[in-house]
């Protein structure tokens, strides 16, 4: 394991922040009872990280590796995000979907693949559990005959979204059908699901082979609505659907609104990179919000510089003509092609009520994932940062943009009645962030996680020669580059370097533990 480094952050971006808004609280788990410290700073579309409130705190719910842990692991904190248990249950498909929380119930779905490109076989399961975790029910989910509903892999370059109406869930997702010959693999496109919740039973409602890249879901309490970003369509794209007429035949008219159109140009049947995202939808008193990034696509080739842009559809006109397209930020346009782009990296819009919302993001040039390059030696997260702002139903702002010393995540954050809620984890550290829903003012706890026991730096629960070896050769590589080094669980006299004083304690520790010595390593600082 290669230790991290060290190194100060200064951003060169400007934006408009409320001063005197923010707070932090610093304040370690009591030991014993640490979170599980599980990397979750990169967002992908299929969600790994949940948070939702309970009666009493929260619960948090993550997935890690299928290859490292074939668990989904849950945990419980009171108000105060302070731990009180932690409990597991097994996966059971080789694909994770998703996780969530409905009226009355617990739901988690996962998948198989079929590459025996047989119609019968199960491809998706969503499994129902009460709020304690006990397992009531099964939908196994087979594919179906007809264009867009074979299936051979699940999930695929896609979401796996879920919005729940009138007892029955509606899951959107991408997914790869079966092995066209012509061009060697399979076609991707939406899958739209339908699942009785009472029964357990579930169907396909829509698909199609077109490209659909991400699916995100909500409703009205009539109708269903969905974002997708169908490069297929060339355009990030709202369809509105009535409950009684799916399942849809494929060929039916839907009502449908453009949000934002793409650039590019199809030479083949491969897929022509949109340079655009799509990130969430929700619903205010009138309209329906779609949220996005994108580059100017006017400029498509030369400009890749993100930004958010949102869709404000009114619910009884989901058509183009009636949409109106609204940019959030306002990064200058730059003309270099990094590897990932620049601008806005991810964004999410959480809402507070019908007419308040607050849309968060980050920014590529502020990420520092691989590199801990911190601001504030006690949280290792604090050298990124988070953005956010709040907007009225119509897509008005209400307030200037905030930045905070955060980092944004791979949770999507929720509203208590009064706060914004989510967390980030690295390796080491969970951070549990909480904003006012009402002020913006901005507050943390971090807690160092049961992955993070001072001198273990292996991670493997101990703290012994091995350890102290990595400490040494760590510093050594330093010695060589110049650049000092650090690692948490490393830093064991706390002088924020890891270096060969550090190998010592370690030494000094293990020795003692094998003449049974049962103490903390601190006794040998």
């Amino acid at each position: 394991m290669k230790l991290k480094k060290i190194t100060a952050v200064i951003s060169a971006t400007a934006v408009l922040a409320c001063s005197g808004c923010f707070s932090s609280s610093i304040v370690s788990a009591e030991s014993g009872s640490s979170p599980d410290a599980y990397y979750n700073l990169s967002s992908y579309s299929i969600k790994r990280s949940f948070l939702t409130e309970t009666s009493d705190g929260y619960m948090r719910v993550y997935v890690p590796d299928k290859e490292k842990d074939n668990n989904i692991r849950i945990e419980y904190f009171d108000k105060s995000f302070n731990l009180t248990s932690k409990k597991s249950i097994p996966r059971e498909l080789e694909y994770w979907g998703g996780f969530f929380e409905g009226k009355d119930n617990y739901f988690t779905i996962e998948g198989t693949a079929n590459k025996d490109e047989i119609d019968s076989n199960e491809v998706i399961r969503v499994n129902k559990y009460d709020k304690s975790w006990n397992k009531l029910g099964t939908a196994k989910i087979t594919g179906e005959k007809g264009f867009g509903a074979q299936v051979r892999y699940p999930f695929d370059y896609g979401c796996c979204e879920v919005t729940e109406l009138n007892g029955n869930l509606y899951i959107g997702m991408g997914h790869q059908g079966y092995v066209d010959e012509s061009v060697g693999q399979g076609h991707q496109g939406l899958l739209l699901l339908v699942v009785d919740e009472s029964t357990m039973t579930g169907k396909v409602a829509d698909c199609d082979l077109w490209h659909s890249f991400s699916q995100y879901l909500t409703n009205d309490g009539s109708s269903i609505y969905l974002l997708e970003e169908s490069e297929g369509s060339e355009k990030s794209i709202l369809t509105k659907y009535n409950p009684a007429d799916l399942p849809a035949d494929y060929f039916d008219s839907q009502d449908e609104a453009t949000i934002l159109e793409y650039g590019g140009e199809r030479t083949s049947a491969w897929a022509v990179k949109t340079y655009a995202s799509c990130n969430g939808i929700t619903i205010s008193d009138n309209n329906v919000l779609t949220l996005g990034t994108s580059i100017d696509q006017s400029k498509y080739g030369n400009d890749y510089t993100y930004n958010i842009y949102l869709g404000v559809t009114p619910k009884n006109s989901v058509k183009t003509e009636s949409t109106e397209l609204k940019w959030i930020t306002n990064i200058p346009s730059s003309s270099e092609n990094s590897f990932y782009g620049n601008g806005v990296s991810d964004a999410e819009i959480t809402k507070i009520n019908d007419n308040r919302f607050m849309i968060s993001w980050s920014q590529m040039d502020e990420i520092n994932y691989y590199d801990e390059k911190l601001s504030d030696y006690d949280d290792p997260l604090s050298g990124n940062k988070l953005h956010y702002i709040f907007i009225d139903g119509n897509g008005n702002k209400l307030t200037n943009e905030y930045t905070v010393d955060a980092a944004f995540s791979d949770c999507r954050p929720i509203y208590n009645g009064s706060e914004v809620v989510f967390y980030a984890s690295d390796d080491n550290t969970v951070d549990f962030y909480t904003i006012n829903a009402s002020t913006g003012d901005f507050n943390k706890k971090v807690c160092k996680g049961s992955g993070d026991l001072l001198g273990d730096i292996n991670g493997d629960g101990s703290i012994d020669s091995k350890d102290a070896v990595l400490v040494l050769k760590s510093y050594a590589e330093s010695l060589v580059s110049g650049e000092d080094t650090f690692y948490s669980a490393g830093d064991v006299n706390g002088d924020k370097k890891v270096d060969s004083k550090d190998a010592v304690i370690i030494l000094k520790y293990y020795a003692a533990t094998l003449t049974g010595f049962s103490g903390d390593i601190s006794e040998f600082i």
